[in-house]
Order: structure tokens, then C-alpha cells, then sequence
């Protein structure tokens, strides 16, 4: 059989793979062809808020169960730019996107930039992703925030990476299509409001 992802734990010290940073979450990722590389992701503000127990559905389109719209904040199957994009070519995720593809659980690929963080997760969800990651448009990574939405109502969890780190996915991305991702938010990041603090830090939450 093929190579199965590399089940999560809080340090991979056996494969020599970083730590996360206190208040990030490990994104680890298994090409193809073996390769494993993690990345550091910063949890969005309504990762708090998961799972909704059956509201809102997984899918307006293919309405589930209710164990299956538990949503947690995690996510473990495909990372994928949005068809059609290249690796010159960003996809902010601001209008309706391409559908993802059907069967699996599949997380798609989003950059910063000219609409809300709410509404990329609103049109990452209506096209069937069950997941977002997405790169900053500047420097490292920032508290996402559905504001002034409420972050109780976002449909997916999300995780937001640095730009040097976007830019290397996007090149891999560009030769390996079949990258798979697994991310869960251990130890979960407690709900603050703006400019609160705990041992994670201070939240400095941005909507878009």
C-alpha cells in the first residue's frame, strides 16, 4: 500500500521533527514520495468555538448526518491550492471557489488579502473544504478573527502560516499534488477577547 500518514503527537522527537511553539499548532506534512515537513500554524480565533455539534452542517450540498458535521479543530487529509491556481498565481478566497474534489476530507490552500478572514472560511466551506490554511501576505503569522461576526458561527477550523513558509508550500504544491496534512490544536487555545493574555500570549486579533 502507500504511505499513511504519520499520526499525530505533541513532539515527533522520533523523526527529529520540531516542537510547536507555544501557542501554535504543528502542521505536519507527508508527500508523496515520503517527504515530511512541518510547518507552524497559529489557530484561528474560532478554532475555540469547535466543534458545533451539528450546527452549523458540514455542507450546505451534501447535508450529513449529525456525528458527521461534529467538527473538530483538527483536520487530517489533502492540502490543495484552489484549482487552477499556480504557484505564481495566489487565490485570496474571496468569491466562490472551485469545488473540492469528491470523496476524502480536503483542506484548501488560501492567501491574506481583500476580504474578511470570515469570508474565505464562508466560501472555503460552501465548496466543500472542510479546512483552511492561510498564508499571510507579510512576515509571520497573526491571531485570525471571524469579528465582527461572531467566531461561535465559522463553519471550518483554520490555521494561519508565515509568508517564507507559504511561499515553500505553494513550490512543493507545484510538483506534489497529492500532500497530505495533518494539524490538531493540542493543547487548545483558550477563547480570549483583544489584547487579553494568558501563558499562550497576548491576542492581537485580526479580521482580515
Amino acid at each position: 500500500g502507500g504511505a499513511s500518514m504519520v499520526p499525530w503527537v505533541q513532539c515527533l522527537l522520533a523523526l527529529a521533527l520540531p516542537c510547536a511553539v507555544l501557542g501554535h499548532s504543528n502542521i505536519t506534512l507527508l508527500g508523496s514520495q515520503g517527504q515530511i515537513q512541518v510547518f507552524q500554524g497559529i489557530p484561528a480565533a474560532w478554532n475555540a468555538y469547535l466543534p458545533n455539534f451539528g450546527k452549523p452542517e458540514l455542507s450546505y450540498s451534501v447535508p450529513l448526518d449529525r456525528e458527521s458535521h461534529n467538527v473538530q479543530p483538527s483536520f487530517s487529509g489533502r492540502l490543495l491550492r484552489e484549482p487552477g491556481m499556480d504557484n505564481v498565481t495566489r487565490s485570496p478566497g474571496c468569491s466562490s471557489l472551485s469545488a473540492a474534489p469528491q470523496g476524502g476530507a480536503f483542506a484548501v490552500l488560501l492567501d491574506r488579502g481583500l476580504c474578511p478572514f470570515r469570508d474565505k472560511a464562508t466560501n472555503a466551506f460552501n465548496a466543500g473544504y472542510v479546512a483552511m490554511v492561510v498564508v499571510n501576505a507579510m512576515g509571520s503569522v497573526l491571531d485570525m478573527t471571524a469579528a465582527p461576526d461572531s467566531n461561535a458561527d465559522v463553519e471550518v477550523p483554520a490555521w494561519m502560516i508565515s509568508e517564507a513558509d507559504g511561499a515553500a508550500l505553494r513550490s512543493w504544491l507545484a510538483q506534489d499534488n497529492s500532500i497530505m496534512a495533518e494539524v490538531r490544536d493540542e493543547p487548545r487555545l483558550p477563547a480570549l477577547g483583544l489584547f487579553q493574555s494568558d501563558a499562550y500570549g497576548v491576542r492581537k486579533y485580526y479580521s482580515q
